[in-house]
């Protein structure tokens, strides 16, 4: 300010002029006065109190001479006091106004040069590049130390530092770090040495600190600290603090941008996908370095487990054993949960919606990120970000389904019967939301009678029989939604049961272990005007586990699955056709080879015997010779007959050809054996045609106690069938005459 005012000089000049001519013309004190003062004043505002002191001094020393003639010093001395007074007071204006004047500079500078970083600043991708600028950027207004930190479990990490000397890596939670970013204020100390917390960085030596903490859509996400070895004027930290909720509005909108572009990207990737696994994998590439974690993964409720669907990096290790760990309380309450050991939850896992159910049957789990806290506006994207994922998995799965009914299409034509409702119950099963277990009843002639099952004893199911009373007990809705084939839940487990024990036995309730049951989804299947089948589908872990989308699902299955069944059902009717004796009713030996092979393959899995009887009428000849073929036939019809009533459930008995017949029994060892075997034999000898009197001999061959392979068990019961035949007597099974 001194070397920017010349015309200072001119001013003084003028000044000691008029007043040196006023004191020679003899003017009085009162009028020179003003003239000396304007000079003194001048001076001190532009060069301070002493040299408009020495100026003052010298007025006053030549009017003391002046006076010494007209005897008037005692003015001389008022005039030198007023022009001390004038001087000190105007000194201290030139030093504010030289103080607000540098202010101003200094003020303009600094704004200036936060107006370029700003710019620099908005012109990065992320919160994770700005924060990492940010100190360096700021390092050109001058000297001092600029550092960036982040909250960590237990204190603090250096995010990035500038200046000289070296910076500590890690901040205690009560330094003056942790305090502003607790409250969320600015915190300045003009002495560092008066906090006993204080941490300085080694080689530099601080006198005040100024912490700003740095906000992300009004969430702290950070804390700017500056350092430096001469006080912070109030106008620098004014500018700072503007400083810093500017770079928190940019922050904020790098946020937003940021999740525009994961969102459009996530919506961009998925929509190329088309299995559910896929879908999920490239969801989780995209999800994991966006929002900074170091694994995730999405699971998939199936069953009594949490499946991985999609694995991705350092996925967190989470229980998925029903009942047990996170997964289920997610899949349980429906909302999201955040699993850590410290503040600031690391571990979050969302429910994905897919589908209208009050239970999470998808869950995406995201991995530790140790580097940030998750803010309250990154939570809701996450949740925007679960909604846009579980569309594609609805609609991937929606693909899925149709995928599994036609690849069951094609099997129907080229699987016997018990294969293709095996696999349409294990797709069901598979594919409706909440099915753990389940069974599948086919209506045969008149009745309902299980045919696959997945998760119980189909074999003791095998034996149930079920009339039309199935739909007023089991299923208890109206005809038109049986006939529609509208599914319904049942939620109570006692319902479940009590309706059981109406229509089934004991060994039944046993064997679909019925009292462990919480709920059930019934789906009646029709076709043109008659219900096909009817599938059961169980959960026995969650009374609400079937819910709208299972419903959505179950009725997407229910006409495909009629054409199928329809399709079965032609195919068994033409099979059952091929594979009948068209004389007698009974299974043909085209049926018995393929029985008997199906038979001895169970056998060899579940260990259990199985008794082979081949059986020759003796005294046929003689009455289709003498009577003619008619009455021969009338004959065979009759054997048939007799042994049908004879028959046990679950054995099977063929016409074998001519005037043979066989009888395969489940289950059975030789004891049984010989016991249905002189039943049979018994049952003949009371047919008489004509006076003619039939008999049989009947040999028998044991699994696997006789023989292992079917070729070798029936050429033994080959043999001793005409062992019998040549010893005369009615049973014959390897040791001696047994009949």
């Amino acid at each position: 300010m001194r070397r920017s005012l010349p015309w200072l000089w001119i001013a003084v000049g003028l000044s000691l002029v008029v007043w040196a001519g006023l004191a020679l013309l003899g003017q009085p004190l009162g009028h020179r006065v003003p003239w000396l003062m304007l000079p003194v004043g001048l001076l001190a505002v532009a060069w301070g109190f002493w040299l408009a002191a020495l100026l003052a001094m010298f007025g006053v020393v030549v009017e003391w001479l002046l006076s010494l003639a007209g005897g008037g010093w005692p003015l001389v001395l008022w005039l030198g006091g007023v022009m001390l007074l004038a001087a000190w007071l105007s000194s201290r204006l030139g030093f504010e106004l030289r103080r607000a004047s540098q202010r101003q500079q200094a003020s303009s500078r600094q704004l200036a040069l936060l107006v370029a970083a700003l710019e620099e600043l908005s012109a990065l991708g992320d919160r994770s590049e700005l924060l990492q600028a940010l100190p360096g950027v700021l390092h050109r207004l001058g000297e001092g130390h600029f550092s960036v930190w982040t909250p960590e479990e237990g204190g603090f990490r250096l995010c990035r530092g500038a200046g000289l000397g070296d910076f500590p890596q890690r901040l205690p939670p009560n330094s003056i770090v942790g305090r502003c970013y607790r409250q969320g204020v600015p915190v300045y100390l003009p002495d560092v040495n008066e906090d006993a917390e204080y941490i300085g960085a080694a080689g530099f030596n601080a006198k005040s600190e100024l912490a700003l903490p740095l906000l992300e859509r009004g969430e702290k996400v950070a804390v700017l600290n500056l350092e430096r070895s001469t006080p912070f004027a109030p106008e620098e930290r004014e500018g700072l603090q503007r400083f810093a909720r500017a770079v928190g509005q940019t922050l904020s909108t790098l946020a937003e941008r940021g999740e525009a572009v994961l969102l459009s990207r996530l919506a961009a990737t998925l929509a190329v996908s088309e299995e559910p696994s896929s879908l999920a994998q490239k969801a989780l590439v995209v999800l994991a370095p966006a929002l900074g974690v170091r694994g995730a993964a999405i699971f998939m409720q199936q069953g009594e487990r949490m499946v991985p669907l999609a694995l991705h990096g350092e996925a967190p290790a989470l229980e998925t054993s029903h009942g047990s760990g996170g997964l289920w309380q997610v899949y349980w309450e429906n909302q999201p949960l955040w699993v850590g050991h410290c503040d600031e939850a690391r571990y979050p896992l969302y429910p994905v919606p897919v589908g209208a159910s009050q239970r999470a049957r998808v869950i995406l789990a995201l991995g530790a990120r140790p580097s940030q806290p998750w803010l309250e506006a990154e939570r809701r994207m996450l949740e925007a970000v679960c909604r846009t994922l579980g569309l594609a998995l609805e609609a991937a799965l929606s693909r899925q389904r149709s995928r599994v009914l036609l690849g069951l299409s094609r099997v129907v034509t080229e699987a016997a019967p018990e294969g293709v409702y095996q696999g349409l119950l294990e797709a069901a099963v598979q594919l409706v939301p909440g099915a753990e277990r389940g069974s599948l009843l086919v209506r045969e002639s008149d009745q309902y009678r299980f045919r696959a099952a997945v998760g119980f004893d189909y074999e003791r199911l095998s034996a149930a029989r079920y009339d039309e009373r199935v739909r007023e007990v089991w299923y208890r809705q109206p005809l038109e939604e049986w006939l529609r084939g509208e599914p319904r839940i049942i939620f109570n487990p006692r319902t479940i049961l009590e309706t059981s024990r109406q229509i089934s036995s004991t060994l039944v309730i046993e064997a679909g272990e019925v009292d462990k049951i919480q709920s059930n989804l019934c789906l009646p299947i029709p076709y043109r005007g008659e219900v096909l089948a009817i599938l059961n589908l169980d959960n026995l872990h969650d009374p609400q586990a079937f819910g709208e989308d299972s419903l959505s699902v179950a009725r997407l299955f229910a006409a495909p699955l009629a054409s199928l069944l329809h399709q079965v059902r032609y195919r068994r009717l033409l099979e059952l056709a091929a594979h009948t004796d068209v004389l007698t009713g009974l299974p043909n030996r085209r049926a018995f080879d393929r029985a008997i092979l199906d038979e001895l393959s169970l056998a060899r899995r579940h260990d259990y015997p199985v008794a082979l009887l081949l059986m020759d009428l003796k005294g046929f000849k003689p009455i289709n010779d003498a009577l003619g073929h008619a009455k021969g036939d009338q004959a065979l019809i009759q054997v048939a007959q007799t042994l049908f009533a004879e028959q046990r459930g679950g054995d099977k008995l063929f016409r074998w050809g001519g005037d043979e017949f066989a009888a395969i029994l489940p289950y059975t060892p030789l004891e049984g054996a010989l016991v249905v075997a002189r039943r049979y034999a018994k049952s003949v000898e009371q047919i008489c045609i004509e006076g003619y009197s039939l008999r049989i001999n009947v040999g028998i061959a044991i699994f696997p106690h006789d023989a292992w392979e079917e070729k070798q068990l029936l050429n033994l019961a080959d043999q001793r069938m005409y062992r019998a035949k040549e010893q005369g007597v009615a049973v014959w099974a390897g040791v001696g005459p047994r009949g």
